[in-house]
């Protein structure tokens, strides 16, 4: 279905739900802080909506799809976005007159538009002529990068939602929720922001906020990270006290959710990851890692103890019931990887099951421990861990996590 909207003397303003696409035939339209101008095109996904704001004497198609929706904005909808422009226009101008870097959290509960917003300062920002730089710390949905990371792109135009943006720097977390890794993903953040000396840092947050343990975790990010800004999209948290607390660290901007913004499903939630978990499997390549030439962090932990002999591994496999394939002495406990037993509560033993690694997703680091890739175990055997990346440098450690390539089927959604 095809719509055409025009306008003459008098800007418009319009709310938009994908699927659907916005060609620009005359004049120019703006969404979230971007103009497009004519002959320019942008595509609005399925879960996405916003306002269009229609420059006078301008021309528009929008073609959509399914349930797509395109109608006049109403007052309280036109007034959030007004607002919205107003203050990231506010905290770039002063960002801009600062000497050093400037930085800025977004907090928010899922679906609040905690993304729309950190994207429109990072546009106006670009407009201005900034460098900028965008931290995605949502671990479960990714603006950038694969799920399960802490990742950061420096934006070099245009910056609108996809599914398929990748980040320029990323450190792995392995988990799709950041609860019990709290202290992991701030010291991530603040690593992946360390020596950048100007422009502005926008740091996009999950949507874990307004219960005791996520205002706790998210006190202890502004904390650590000491933003010049944190921005609270609200939409009915009592957060009174939190506000007041973090008053004294930063300086505070309160917005409203936008009305009838658009929200996701669990379903369209785990399709989103799907698509990114799908490209990581369909970009690599097969890689053996032999025993002995890396090691493991996260989950497991090898390649840092003295490696059992063949013999040694004969007559543990014999005492335990199970064909040990690799094996490394400890002071206090041997690390023993089998195929098939699942018991581990032998008092000098700490086993480990290939089954319960298999499909498991990982970081691959080099020599420095820094991340440089995400790909996934296809199998382990007497001889190393079976991996598939696109890396194709030298491998010297691996970062498993408790994510698998499984986590994403559908068939699994509840």
């Amino acid at each position: 279905m095809e719509k055409i909207l025009e306008t003459n003397e008098i800007e418009k303003f319009y709310f938009i739900k994908g699927p659907a696409k916005i060609n620009v035939l005359r004049g120019k339209v703006e969404i979230n802080g971007i103009l497009f101008d004519k002959g320019e095109s942008v595509v609005i996904h399925k879960s996405r909506s916003y306002i269009l704001r229609i420059e006078k004497n301008s021309k528009i198609s929008v073609i959509g799809e399914n349930d797509f929706c395109i109608r006049d904005a109403i007052n309280e909808e036109i007034e959030v976005y007004t607002d919205w422009k107003k203050y990231s226009s506010l905290i770039v101008e002063e960002c801009a007159n600062k000497e050093k870097t400037c930085k800025v959290i977004v907090l928010g509960k899922v679906d609040s538009g905690k993304t729309t917003f950190s994207s429109m300062i990072a546009n106006t920002a670009y407009l201005k002529g900034m460098e900028t730089y965008y931290v995605d710390t949502d671990l479960g949905q990714k603006t950038f990068g694969y799920p399960g990371s802490v990742t950061i792109s420096k934006n070099s135009g245009k910056l609108f939602w996809s599914t398929a943006s990748k980040s320029d720097k990323f450190i792995f977390i392995g988990k799709l929720s950041p609860v019990g890794k709290e202290s992991d993903v701030i010291q991530a953040t603040e690593e992946l922001i360390a020596g950048i000396e100007k422009g502005i840092i926008i740091i996009d947050t999950d949507g874990w906020f307004g219960d005791p343990l996520s205002l706790n975790y998210k006190f202890r990010m502004i904390q650590k990270i000491k933003p010049d800004y944190t921005v609270i999209i609200r939409s009915g948290q009592k957060i009174d006290l939190f506000v007041k607390s973090i008053f004294p660290i930063t300086k505070i901007i309160t917005l409203n959710t936008p009305p009838n913004k658009a929200s996701r499903s669990k379903i369209e939630r785990k399709m989103i990851r799907g698509d990114k978990v799908l490209s990581l499997i369909e970009s690599k390549k097969s890689r053996l890692l032999t025993y002995g030439s890396f090691f493991t962090l996260g989950e497991i932990t090898i390649g840092f103890g003295n490696p059992l002999s063949y013999n040694e591994l004969t007559e543990l496999s014999n005492k335990i019931g199970d064909k040990v394939l690799y094996g490394e002495d400890y002071d206090e406990k041997t690390v023993v990887i089998v195929e098939r037993l699942k018991r581990n509560n032998f008092k000098d033993f700490y086993v480990i099951n290939t089954n319960n690694l298999k499909g498991k997703i990982v970081s691959v680091l080099n020599d420095k421990g820094e991340h440089i890739d995400i790909g996934f175990l296809t199998d382990i055997n007497e001889y190393g861990f079976l991996i598939k990346t696109s890396y194709e440098k030298e491998i010297k450690g691996l970062y498993i996590g408790n994510i698998t390539i499984f986590d994403f089927k559908l068939e699994n959604s509840d």
